[in-house]
């Protein structure tokens, strides 16, 4: 029982780490200005009234916002299965127990704890599986913020190329390209 309540922290934690790194991305994204001569507001202020090396510095600051939630979740993906496995361990040994009690047992008993084992197995799994796809959608989303920021800076100091000017008037990591 203790393992289930564990993994489902796991779960809920997970999945609340997700939905607010893709929340402060989108919120960076959005806040955005497509016109260099466009105030700038959140991060993207601070940037643009820097100079330099300062630029550059809160430019990897702003990049490597979040890796708590990275880290986070990359615990969560990898511990789940094992604790889901020591579940199905617990499970397993009381199982074995009863059989080895000396008493009479039916299979309804013994059928339990077995069922069990197989929940904990399967409940570890279905934590460490969300964890990985929202550990590999975050990776790309802060590659492409990383990316928009590089680009606002280069913007900021004339040394935009052709591509950084169209990633910057079309901000939106969800838009296939066409």
């Amino acid at each position: 029982m203790a393992t289930a309540a564990l993994l489902l922290i796991m779960s809920v934690c997970s999945y609340a780490v997700i939905l607010a790194e893709i929340a402060r991305i989108a919120i960076a994204i959005k806040t955005m200005p497509v016109d260099p001569d466009q105030p700038a507001n959140g991060q993207w202020r601070s940037l643009a009234n820097s100079a330099g090396h300062a630029r550059s510095q809160r430019a990897r600051e702003a990049a490597d916002a979040g890796k708590g939630a990275m880290t986070l979740l990359a615990s969560v993906a990898s511990n789940a299965p094992y604790i889901g496995l020591f579940g199905t361990v617990v499970s397993i040994y009381a199982a074995l127990t009863r059989l080895g009690s000396g008493t009479p047992v039916s299979i309804q008993e013994i059928s339990v704890p077995v069922g069990e084992a197989l929940v904990m197995t399967a409940f570890g799994l279905s934590v460490a599986v969300p964890a990985v796809l929202g550990y590999n959608l975050l990776l790309r989303l802060r590659a492409y913020h990383a990316r928009l920021i590089a680009a606002f800076c280069d913007r900021l100091a004339g040394a935009a190329c052709p591509s950084d000017i169209r990633l910057l008037s079309h901000p939106n990591p969800f838009k296939r390209k066409t």
